[in-house]
């Protein structure tokens, strides 16, 4: 299979086989979707909003801030 760059990302490349990953460490009962399109394209809808929010997050320096590394503690 072709592992074509879906998007980018802050510089990142998402491709097909970054998807693949995340499906194959979903339940079961979810995996069943992943051939069909609109899963996959809601998927990276996913992942680019997960980068997004991480990129975000480092540019805040939010693991500095004490009221956040408690909330992830918690």
């Amino acid at each position: 299979m072709e592992n074509k760059v879906l998007a980018v990302v802050a510089g990142k490349e998402i491709t097909s086989a970054d998807l693949d990953v995340v499906i194959a460490n979903m339940p079961q009962e979810q995996k069943m979707y992943a051939n069909h399109p609109m899963f996959r394209e809601q998927l990276l809808d996913q992942v680019v909003t997960q980068h997004v929010l991480a990129k975000f997050a480092e540019e805040q320096k939010l693991e500095e801030r004490e009221e956040f590394t408690k909330i992830m503690a918690d």
